[in-house]
C-alpha cells in the first residue's frame, strides 16, 4: 500500500516523491511487539525497496518508531533505516544521520494542555528540550498535541520542528497562512 506507490512517484518525479521538494520523504514505521525480530523482518520485506533509502540526498527516509531495537541498529554498519529518538537518547552520542529525530508525547514534556497561557516552567522546559536536539543536529517531534493554532504558535516558538496532527486540513491552512 506504500511502497510501489512511493516507488512510482520517485520514478515519475525525477528521482523525487514529491518534485518540489529536495528534502526526502519521511516514511514512519511503528514497530509494534518484539522489536527485534519485527526488525529483522522487515529489514527483509523492506530489501526490494533499500534504493529508496541510499545515498547522499535519498528520495525517501525511513524512520522506525515504537519497539526498535536501537542497540541493534546502531551497532550495524549499515544504517539505511534511521531511528525515531526519545529525550533519553540525547546526550548519547548517537549521530543525526542515524537517529535525525527526537520525539515525544507532549504531555510528557509539559504538562500545559492547551489551554490558557503557557507556564514560564513549561516554556522553559519545551524550549530547552528543542535546544538540546538541535544541538545534536537532530529535529523535535511531539505527538499528543492538541489541534489548535494557538498550540501551534506556541510549538512553533519554542523550536519544535515537525508538529503532528490529526486535523491536517487546519494545519495545512494554519501553515499557508504563515508562509
Amino acid at each position: 500500500l506504500y511502497l510501489k506507490p512511493l516507488a512510482f512517484h520517485i520514478h515519475q518525479n525525477l528521482g523525487r516523491v514529491y518534485p518540489q521538494s529536495k528534502d526526502p520523504f519521511k516514511q514512519m514505521i511503528d514497530l509494534k511487539g518484539d522489536g527485534e525480530a519485527t526488525y529483522e523482518k522487515l529489514k527483509k520485506y523492506l530489501a526490494p525497496y533499500r534504493w529508496m533509502a541510499e545515498g547522499e540526498n535519498p528520495p525517501v527516509q525511513f524512520l522506525l518508531s515504537g519497539s526498535r531495537p536501537v542497540s541493534v541498529m546502531i551497532e550495524e554498519s549499515d544504517h539505511w533505516l534511521k531511528i525515531d529518538g526519545r529525550p533519553e537518547h540525547l546526550g548519547k552520542g548517537y549521530l543525526s544521520d542515524d537517529m535525525p529525530w527526537i520525539s515525544q508525547r507532549m504531555g510528557k514534556v509539559i504538562s500545559w494542555k492547551g489551554k490558557a497561557r503557557i507556564s514560564e516552567e513549561d516554556a522553559v522546559a519545551l524550549k530547552s528540550l528543542a535546544e538540546q536536539t538541535h544541538k545534536e543536529g537532530k529535529k523535535l517531534r511531539l505527538w499528543g498535541t492538541p489541534d489548535k493554532p494557538e498550540v501551534w504558535d506556541v510549538l512553533r516558538e519554542a523550536g519544535v520542528d515537525i508538529i503532528q496532527a490529526d486535523d491536517l486540513e487546519r494545519l495545512n491552512e494554519y501553515v499557508n497562512e504563515r508562509e
